[in-house]
């Protein structure tokens, strides 16, 4: 049994690195902890009753500031996309509406994790925890 109880510590110090305050910490908001994460994954965020979160009111903002420059139609080769792949492109609502699940599990937040995906840290501009789980909340109403 000694290397079932070392395969459960170190599982359980695996699941610790990505729930403490810090760089790869979670952070208490207020729900309990989330995981915080570079790694990809469904936030499992919902959609409240009278949100009011729309793209005009609030996703293309959202995707001008943190997304375009290197996910822009207009960008036609990955050198000027900052690496990013040709075809995936946020910066008008049907291209958005096409990568909804990865946008989410790349860049939003919801109760129980916040993706830290996208942007790389090296961006310029990096959303705050706040806009990733309206990120999530918009999302999950259907990006109205």
């Amino acid at each position: 049994m000694p290397g079932r109880t070392l395969g459960l510590v170190v599982m359980a110090l695996v699941a610790l690195a990505g729930c403490g305050p810090g760089g790869g910490g979670g952070g208490d908001d207020g729900g309990g902890m989330r995981l915080r994460t570079r790694s990809r994954g469904a936030t499992e965020a919902t959609c409240p009753d009278g949100s009011t979160l729309t793209y005009e009111t609030f996703g293309r903002e959202f995707f001008e500031a943190y997304c375009v420059r290197c996910h822009d139609s207009q960008l036609a080769t990955v050198g000027e996309r900052n690496g990013a792949p040709l075809g995936t492109d946020l910066d008008t609502l049907a291209g958005v509406e096409m990568h909804l699940e990865a946008v989410d599990s790349a860049a939003a937040a919801g109760p129980t994790r916040v993706n830290l995906y996208m942007p790389p840290p090296s961006s310029s501009a990096i959303p705050s925890d706040a806009e990733r789980d309206q990120l999530g909340e918009w999302i999950a109403c259907g990006a109205p």
